[in-house]
């Protein structure tokens, strides 16, 4: 039994393995592959169904980019490429490129500074979860936040030579979520403030540390304006996304569930309709933009304790997710 905690004691306190990001980014490549075989890849929501077809052209009859909740950028990227190579689904290729891209380079970079084997392996494990649990449910939002963590952590944690990399691949993942992106940087730039905040001497100093933090926003507040301006001048288009992302903030919301559960008695359209809704097949003709921004804002006005009993449910939704995150922050810390 000794011989048996010394083996341990040993493996934990092994000093860290040095590897290259080829090899992190080959052993990544297997990692996906064998996981994406084994789970098969799905999406988790409706949208992501619904975005893939209208890039692709099943919708419409030829490969479009008004993506509705994707920059028009990226779309017109999957549409030359859908008009490329028609016979690869694009959509959800590129999600896995950047899938594997991301999670090697988050490995490679916070390997780097974890001091033992074992941190490295627990590490891996939990970026393992992750995947698995991305894999099993992909979809824009969460593809988004893992390529914003990527380019996040080399922007800041990599060299001046990284930087250039680590601004397109946050860019990348304006195009695809834009809020989810900004809620990366929130959670992010606060942290590294406090490095960064250790060299400030002077309001020069100040300053370029300012500079540092807000540059990596340019682009994609750009690419952002862009994405309302080409909506701007086509009304239909205008109106499809206008209606989707009403609906996308209904279903997203738990009281619109606990609003069917309810029977409730509503002015504006009748429990079925209400209920087609929240499974994605609702009658525009019936619910139009406005009567659905009505039930929106009808939610929206809850008092403020109806709003937090929520909070237990999305913690319960997302714990493993949350427990792998709050633990890869402290063993790269």
């Amino acid at each position: 039994m000794d011989r048996i905690y010394r083996l341990l004691f040993l493996f934990i306190s092994r000093k860290r393995i040095t590897f290259s990001y080829s090899l992190a980014l080959g052993v990544w490549i297997v990692i996906f592959l064998f996981w994406a075989w084994a789970l098969s890849i799905r999406f988790e929501s409706n949208d992501d169904v619904v975005m893939l077809m209208i890039s692709s052209g099943a919708y419409s009859g030829t490969p479009n980019y008004h993506l509705v909740f994707i920059n028009v950028i990226y779309g017109l990227l999957l549409k030359a490429l859908y008009f490329t190579l028609p016979g690869l689904e694009w959509y959800t290729v590129l999600f896995c490129l950047l899938h594997i891209i991301s999670f090697s380079l988050i490995f490679w970079i916070y390997s780097r500074r974890i001091t033992t084997a074992f941190g490295q392996l627990l590490l891996l494990l939990l970026l393992l979860v992750l995947q698995v649990r991305f894999i099993v449910g992909l979809q824009f939002t969460t593809t988004a936040a893992i390529v914003a963590c990527a380019g996040l952590a080399l922007y800041f944690e990599r060299g001046k030579n990284f930087k250039f990399i680590g601004l397109f691949l946050f860019l990348v993942a304006s195009l695809i979520r834009f809020e989810a992106a900004m809620l990366c940087f929130g959670v992010y730039a606060p942290v590294m403030l406090f490095p960064l905040s250790g060299r400030i001497r002077s309001k020069r100093q100040l300053l370029n540390t300012g500079l540092i933090l807000s540059a990596i926003l340019v682009l994609p507040v750009l690419a952002r304006v862009v994405d309302a301006q080409v909506y701007k001048h086509n009304s239909e288009w205008r109106y499809y996304v206008d209606y989707n992302r009403v609906r996308g903030a209904l279903n997203d919301n738990p009281n619109f569930a606990k609003l069917l559960n309810d029977n409730p008695i509503c002015s504006v359209a009748d429990i079925n309709d209400l209920r087609n809704l929240g499974n994605f097949i609702a009658d525009p003709a019936v619910l139009d933009l406005h009567a659905i921004t009505h039930v929106k804002e009808v939610l929206d006005i809850k008092p403020f304790f109806d709003k937090s009993q929520n909070i237990k449910t999305w913690i319960c939704f997302y714990v493993d997710t949350i427990v792998c995150i709050l633990l890869l922050m402290r063993i790269s810390s």
